[in-house]
């Protein structure tokens, strides 16, 4: 049995504290995805290992910038006092290493006190799970950067968002009948993916989200750190949830107020969060 067995997942999900004036308008919503969908965004969770101030360690390695992944990699699970003492005396190793506390910091400091700027060689010792989730984040922002793009050159009408970790989720809230198809039958790769398709605008923007991050497809092929590598795969850029039904009913909880029951059953890879986030998403 492995994971690429499941073929969906069935959600049953309680929110609360919802006022009476919301009602209508949540009903509303509900009916617009049971009838043309929403967009398939990878969702916060995805993005756990991301910082705004210290950016993507993928990035970084994709761009040899060896420092700043051996820094954003330890950083990343420190708590905050310690990563503040690090991030301040970064370059100072003897200090830094007063303040290490595991294991792989002790011998991170350790190894950089007699060897300043070989960063490569403890990168390589850095276990494949503490480099996975760092990946898996640059991609799917990747991939939720060129869908929202996607939505604003197209121009279409009724566009909501829904504020994110990194960045606004951008939802359409109707559709002409050749957009619907268009994006019903859209799949975009994640990296490394060197985009051959017949979806010119698709090929554009895919092309123009890597350059604004400095990224090019030959770096791809340069990239040092073998404990994992970017895997492309295609994904569905559109999900229609099977079986979507909800109920409204008196908060048990919160005095005066509704409770929304939501059952529905999604796709492997796809997040009933985001359809949350669709469903409660404002006018931009």
């Amino acid at each position: 049995m492995t994971p690429n067995l499941i073929e969906g997942n069935k959600f049953k999900i309680i929110l609360r504290d919802i006022t009476e004036e919301n009602i209508e308008n949540i009903q509303k919503e509900i009916e617009i995805v049971n009838s043309i969908g929403y967009i398939n965004y990878f969702d916060d969770q995805r993005f756990g290992s991301f910082e705004q101030k210290q950016g993507f360690l993928a990035e970084e390695v994709l761009k040899r910038h060896f420092g700043e992944v051996l820094k954003i990699y330890l950083v990343s699970s420190c708590d905050s006092d310690k990563k503040d003492f690090f991030l301040k005396h970064w370059n100072d190793w003897k200090t830094c290493r007063k303040k290490a506390a595991t294991k792989f910091e002790k011998k991170t400091f350790d190894f950089l006190i007699k060897n300043p700027v070989y960063f490569l060689s403890m990168i390589k010792q850095i276990p494949k799970e503490g480099l996975t989730n760092h990946f898996s984040a640059y991609n799917g922002y990747i991939w939720n950067e060129v869908l929202r793009r996607i939505l604003r050159v197209k121009a279409l009408s009724g566009l909501k968002s829904y504020p994110g970790a990194i960045g606004d989720y951008i939802f359409y809230s109707q559709l002409k009948n050749e957009d619907f198809s268009w994006f019903k039958d859209l799949f975009i790769p994640t990296l490394p993916y060197k985009f051959k398709n017949e979806e010119v605008l698709v090929d554009k923007i895919y092309n123009e989200v890597m350059e604004s991050r400095g990224i090019k497809y030959s770096m791809f092929n340069k990239v040092k750190t073998r404990q994992v590598f970017f895997k492309s795969v295609l994904r569905k850029a559109f999900v229609k949830p099977e079986g979507l039904n909800f109920s409204i009913q008196d908060d048990d909880i919160y005095n005066s107020r509704k409770k929304l029951i939501l059952s529905f059953i999604l796709p492997r890879g796809s997040y009933g969060t985001i359809l949350i986030k669709r469903i409660f998403s404002s006018s931009k």
